[in-house]
């Protein structure tokens, strides 16, 4: 089947980092459809997520110490269950760098960890070689995509889960207008992604 014509869950989640006896715990999750090439506003999900009193790595980004009071009332994201199930149960599942997201999934739904992933950050190294960097905020402005994720997510800003997966889904609608790409299957594309980057 070609990745253009598959319905894929773009994911992120922001963490609390490492901090000395705590393990790392996500403290937002934000996802969207991308649904036959085409990115889904409808189709989203963006929560924060429960963390207590805990520590909080002060050198992860994003808006976490501000939002502390918010976080304290949130659910833990295993009560979500209900809600991020059809999103990923049976899913294609992408992220921009795939390692954070898969060991969070891997840690709280366990049977979810190991199935179809597309890395937007190792494709984009592929398909615009060259680039000073590849981080999200960066391809998003190199690509003139920052307006279109605005609109989406008008109080969003890069290192909001929902902000970032909204982001990474418009990269890999346009990587799959790309020559050659529009023609890739979901099998080559997982391959791809799993390329040392």
């Amino acid at each position: 089947m070609l990745l253009k014509e598959s319905n894929i869950t773009v994911l992120d989640f922001e963490t609390t980092g490492p901090v000395a006896d705590y393990p790392d715990e996500p403290w937002q999750i934000g996802l969207i459809v991308l649904e036959k090439g085409k990115v889904n506003p409808e189709k989203s999900l963006n929560r924060f997520l429960y963390v207590g009193d805990r520590p909080i790595n002060p050198y992860v980004p994003g808006r976490h110490a501000r939002i502390r009071h918010l976080l304290k009332r949130s659910p833990r994201l295993v009560e979500l269950w209900h809600e991020v199930r059809p999103f990923i149960d049976g899913q294609i599942l992408a992220a921009h760098n795939t390692g954070t997201e898969k060991k969070i999934l891997g840690n709280v739904f366990p049977a979810h960890s190991d199935g179809i992933w597309i890395d937007t950050l190792n494709m984009s190294r592929q398909v615009w070689p060259g680039q000073e960097k590849y981080n999200l905020e960066y391809l998003l402005d190199r690509l003139n995509l920052t307006t279109t994720v605005k609109k989406i997510c008008p109080d969003g800003h890069p290192h909001d889960a929902y902000y970032d997966a909204v982001g990474s889904a418009f990269i890999l609608e346009m990587i799959l207008r790309q020559p050659g790409w529009d023609r890739m299957t979901v099998k080559q594309a997982q391959k791809l992604s799993e390329k040392r980057k």
